[in-house]
């Protein structure tokens, strides 16, 4: 398969948490926490999974680099 290496873009976003959600699925310190307390603060393990990328995202979009099948 090949892949393209490139600057993230904002688009890149939704499947980015996409894509963190179902890789730590099974797998989260919140997903386990939750499982044995309930939901926090109101939100779930994938709210707050999410946020953290989002808030990661914003802090250091230059180390953010997606790989993407070619278009051609």
């Amino acid at each position: 398969m090949n892949v393209v290496i490139r600057p993230y873009q904002a688009g890149d976003l939704e499947a980015l948490l996409h894509i963190t959600i179902e890789s730590f699925d099974g797998v989260s310190f919140d997903q386990i926490v939750e499982s044995k307390f309930g939901i926090l603060n109101g939100h779930d393990w994938r709210w707050r999974k999410a946020r953290q990328i989002g808030l990661e995202i914003g802090r250091q979009i230059h180390f953010a680099i997606p790989l993407s099948r070619p278009t051609s």
